[in-house]
């Protein structure tokens, strides 16, 4: 009989291994995209600011059970108080809970999207690797696909295949 392992751990919130991108480059992404309603606010400090607020708030055992199956709710507190501190140290006013909610759901888009994705090509990669199909078309909601391209030209400048001349 084979030895079992003496643990497994399922990380279903992404909080021992992000698989869906670093959150330092979505904020960055998120903040980029409402940086006009944040000012005077620097966006390297904001990003700073939510992510130190993020650790401190699932580094404590009881908030993270609180808050760890409320996950689109928790990322609006957490902006909105990384903000309150951010305002309070700067004696600036914070922004509207309003725009700290459009902010943190924004995110929560972007997360939603990745995750299709990673879903949708897991599903093609399956069915025109293991099945053969090559006539496979992925499907994805026109927002996440426009997002994703977006993302994907903001890296790299898209270059012709190879094969295609």
């Amino acid at each position: 009989m084979s030895q079992l392992p003496p643990a497994i751990l399922f990380d279903l919130d992404d909080t021992i291994l992000s698989a869906f991108g670093q959150a330092e480059g979505q904020w960055q992404r998120v903040v980029a995209e409402f940086i006009e309603h944040l000012a005077p606010h620097p966006p390297d400090d904001i990003v700073t600011a939510i992510q130190a607020y993020s650790r401190y708030l699932w580094a404590d055992q009881t908030r993270h059970k609180h808050w760890r199956h409320r996950i689109g709710e928790a990322r609006r507190h957490i902006v909105q108080n990384a903000f309150a501190e951010l305002c309070a140290k700067a004696g600036q006013p914070a922004p509207s809970a309003e725009l700290c909610d459009r902010i943190a759901d924004r995110f929560n888009d972007i997360v939603a999207a990745n995750r299709k994705m990673a879903k949708e090509l897991a599903r093609v990669g399956q069915v025109v690797g293991r099945q053969g199909k090559t006539r496979q078309r992925m499907s994805f909601d026109r927002s996440a696909a426009a997002q994703k391209s977006r993302t994907l030209r903001a890296r790299a400048p898209l270059r012709p295949h190879p094969d295609r001349g």
